[in-house]
């Protein structure tokens, strides 16, 4: 049934239970997995002026991600499940669904809760905004 999963994650808490429901999915179905990690500027770039505060900072979130994905990778690995892993910049939820159509994905596993804080009340969540527009079946964990 599942050939294609996307991961998208965070590296919060709820991503992480996100991670592990996505590795046993893509085991139970032999199915090739795939974890990305969005570099999402937009929330704080518009206000750091400082084009040397914004760049370390970006280089910063740039390595976060490669760490995530590394872990996320080597707990995959150690499961036998052929794994994948993608950053990618720009608005998270947008980046996920382009992903998602990019690469004909047959479900999204993504946790429901991530680091975005008092934004996720405002804007609303990454996850309620990628189940409204996937091209896909949506997996939200709690």
């Amino acid at each position: 049934m599942y050939k294609k999963i996307l991961l998208a994650t965070d590296g919060s808490s709820c991503a992480k239970k996100a991670e592990n429901y996505a590795i046993e999915i893509a085991k139970k179905f032999g199915a090739q997995l795939t974890a990305l990690y969005v570099v999402d500027i937009s929330h704080w770039a518009m206000s750091l002026t400082h084009v040397m505060v914004r760049d370390t900072m970006e280089k910063e979130l740039w390595q976060k991600g490669r760490q995530i994905l590394a872990d996320v990778k080597a707990r995959a690995e150690k499961e036998d499940v052929k794994m994948m892993t993608k950053i990618r910049e720009g608005e998270a939820w947008e980046e996920i669904i382009r992903e998602a159509e990019e690469t004909f994905c047959d479900a999204i596993v993504i946790g429901s809760r991530g680091l975005r804080g008092l934004s996720h009340t405002l804007l609303g969540s990454v996850a309620d905004r990628v189940t409204r527009h996937a091209p896909c079946p949506v997996l939200v964990i709690r």
